[in-house]
């Protein structure tokens, strides 16, 4: 996708609704989008391109979510995206970082408010119950993969042997730990604790995958050079993408199953906030949030529906989806707006595996339709996601 059309994502004289998208982007997908927006009326069934021809700046604001590895573009895909060029169309990416149990524990305390009860039942959402993510131990634990083999070998040739002592030592309990031993957040906090350096503290900052190790004892110099050197042994384009990403996620995995960050990243698009050219870090037009006190403060805020009516941008018609945990969550949100607001629900597409589709279509609630997509990859995540 060209910089040129992330660096200015919206103008004040900007006319039209939005569609917040967060699939992999697939060829398939890339085609939904394009249907979208092609196709769409205004509420009041003027058509985009009349606007247009009126001389109105008009298009859709599409948000995308989740910048990692999973969600771009599929091989065969990739030029396809790379040249993105739809009319009216304008682009924000969004990467709000979800890891701190401060930011986790605040989307929870937000989605048990009462207004998002129905919601989150018609969007077929899990219950929101905290447990340890222990599926993390298949790429961790060594009997599965040689685990993080690489991480330690690394630490110990820049002389950081003991840094690789107390990441053994964490994995090693953590991939022994019950399903009853973790009970409260206070619980996990003390028993994470045991392992890090004194004064150590997990924030967005100590949990990139360049300064992860620092919590355990490593300079700053030697945690950038391990996670640079992981990632080129392990022959991965980035260190984001390497197994020491699974660290960072292993000292946050105690929390509601499953990924959140397209709860918080709905909830940040329908307040407006990346519109507002605040928080844009790292890559030209990159949503990166607000940092994780302020975060927390607005996810807490917007469990109060008489909140709403102040955000301007709740003007979402349409969204393309996964289907995951965190996109259901997601969807439950706009379905909760949008009834109380008295708007009309959003259409949402849903990208699907082949696998997943029967199960899918088996529970689809209203105003949602079934794109299936053979390049996803998403079919067990899908029926993970399924409510017992």
């Amino acid at each position: 996708m060209a910089a040129e059309q992330r660096a200015v994502p919206f103008q004040d004289t900007y006319v039209g609704d939005a569609i917040f998208m967060s699939c992999q982007r697939t060829s398939s997908a890339l085609s939904t989008l394009r249907h979208v927006v092609e196709h769409h009326d205004l509420n009041d069934g003027t058509p985009l391109r009349a606007l247009a021809e009126r001389g109105h700046n008009v298009g859709f604001g599409c948000v995308y979510c989740s910048l990692p590895q999973f969600n771009r573009p599929k091989p065969n895909a990739e030029a396809q995206w790379a040249a993105l060029s739809i009319p009216f169309l304008r682009v924000v990416e969004m990467d709000v970082p979800v890891y701190t149990a401060g930011v986790k524990t605040a989307v929870v305390d937000m989605l048990r408010a009462p207004v998002f009860e129905k919601a989150l039942r018609d969007a077929r959402c899990q219950p929101l119950v905290p447990c340890i993510d222990m599926g993390l131990r298949q790429h961790i634990d060594p009997e599965h993969r040689n685990g993080l083999h690489v991480t330690y070998s690394a630490l110990e040739a820049h002389g950081a042997k003991e840094v690789a002592d107390r990441v053994r030592a964490f994995v090693g309990a953590f991939c022994k730990l019950g399903a009853g031993d973790i009970r409260t957040e206070h619980d996990w906090h003390s028993f994470v604790a045991s392992f890090l350096v004194p004064g150590a503290t997990m924030t967005d900052n100590t949990l990139h995958v360049f300064r992860v190790l620092t919590l355990f004892g490593a300079s700053s110099d030697t945690a950038t050079s391990v996670a640079t050197d992981v990632a080129r042994i392990e022959g991965k384009a980035a260190p984001g993408d390497s197994k020491l990403r699974f660290l960072s996620k292993a000292l946050t995995s105690f929390g509601v199953p499953g990924c959140l960050t397209d709860a918080v990243h709905m909830v940040l698009a329908l307040r407006g906030l990346p519109a507002n050219g605040q928080g844009y870090h790292k890559s030209p037009g990159v949503y990166r949030g607000p940092g994780d006190e302020r975060l927390a403060e607005l996810l807490r805020d917007f469990a109060n529906p008489s909140t709403w009516p102040r955000f301007p941008d709740m003007r979402l018609s349409h969204a393309i989806t996964d289907h995951e945990t965190d996109d259901r969550l997601a969807v439950a949100i706009l379905m909760a707006v949008s009834e109380a607001s008295h708007l009309r629900m959003p259409r949402v597409f849903l990208q699907c595996a082949p696998a997943a589709v029967l199960v899918v279509r088996a529970h689809l609630p209203p105003r949602h339709e079934v794109v299936v997509d053979d390049e996803s990859t998403n079919a067990q995540k899908v029926l993970a996601a399924e409510p017992v």
